[in-house]
């Protein structure tokens, strides 16, 4: 074929057989000594079942098939019952379906028959040993019972399916008290389940006493310090490195006093580490006075060049020197 034409040759081998090669056929001559002869290629599908039926010993035009046990077995396991193999040969049998099968054939077919599936092979999940009958003929009646798969194996066995676990929840929801065992018979023992650590709960703040928060920073009032003249003491602590008495108030109203030195002022927090205590950071509208030791009053003329200068450097604008005398 070219261009969607075909050839003159082409139509004679449509319209005649083609003089070199057999017809494919259907049928096979059965003989007594277990062979199959096919006198013409078979076709595909005769020729597949037959391969599951026997085995081929022979290749070509005529083609052998010799039944054995294992090919007649690995029919019976495909699925294949004694009768549909004996009812399929006689079909297919070039002598006619009046006659019948080779007694050899027969034979050979009878005793595989008999001696196939005596032994048989069962998938299963778990088994159940029971001592009392009735109590393994309720669990057979039980309407969950083809869910689990459970079978009767032999007198007081059970086969099931489903897994073990699921066995014992199913047996104890049935007010049994089931033992688990390994293939060995060694008890499973369920170890105890472990509960998860209880989620710790937030804890809840302290209350503020507003009144008393209130009460303690109007004390500061008495001191004779205003909030600007605390701002103007925590900057000198900050510019001159000293440590310094702070009263502040807590949330709660409650007052404490503290020897510190300031580390850093700013955004109306001030941030001072306690003597033997650690840091803080307090709002300035938290604290109530600020005790600047007499002893601090007149720093050296160096000293203060050199704080005025760390002072700066942080940002600070402290005051000038006649603020420091006067403070």
């Amino acid at each position: 074929m070219a261009f969607g034409r075909t050839t003159g040759l082409l139509d004679a081998t449509r319209s005649t057989p083609d003089p070199g090669f057999t017809a494919y056929g259907d049928r096979f001559v059965l003989q007594s000594d277990l062979t199959a002869v096919a006198p013409a290629p078979l076709d595909h599908d005769t020729a597949a079942l037959i391969g599951v039926m026997a085995n081929r010993e022979s290749h070509g035009a005529a083609a052998t098939y010799r039944f054995t046990p294992a090919s007649l077995e690995r029919a019976l396991d495909a699925g294949w019952s004694v009768q549909d193999i004996s009812e399929w040969l006689t079909t297919h049998n070039e002598s006619g379906a009046d006659a019948g099968l080779p007694a050899p054939l027969t034979s050979l077919l009878d005793d595989v028959a008999r001696q196939h599936g005596k032994v048989r092979v069962m998938t299963l999940g778990a088994v159940v040993q029971l001592d009392d009958p009735a109590t393994e003929a309720s669990l057979l009646a039980d309407p969950r019972a083809e869910d689990l798969g459970l079978i009767a194996l032999a007198p007081g066995v059970l086969g099931a399916a489903a897994e073990p676990a699921e066995l014992v929840a199913f047996l104890r929801q049935r007010g049994l008290a089931p033992v688990a065992q390994s293939s060995q018979g060694v008890q499973i023992t369920t170890p105890p389940s472990r509960r998860a650590p209880a989620p710790a709960r937030p804890v809840a703040p302290p209350p503020v006493d507003a009144d008393a928060l209130a009460a303690a920073l109007l004390r500061r009032e008495s001191t004779g310090l205003s909030p600007e003249q605390i701002v103007q003491a925590l900057t000198r602590a900050y510019r001159d490195d000293l440590w310094v008495g702070v009263d502040w108030a807590d949330d709660n109203g409650a007052t404490h006093s503290h020897t510190m030195r300031v580390l850093s002022m700013g955004s109306g927090v001030v941030n001072l580490v306690r003597r033997a205590a650690g840091r803080l950071s307090l709002p300035v509208t938290r604290i109530i006075a600020v005790d600047i030791p007499a002893s601090a009053d007149a720093p050296s003329d160096a000293g203060k060049a050199a704080l005025r200068e760390r002072g700066c450097s942080a940002g600070l604008n402290p005051p000038a020197s006649s603020s420091d005398r006067a403070m």
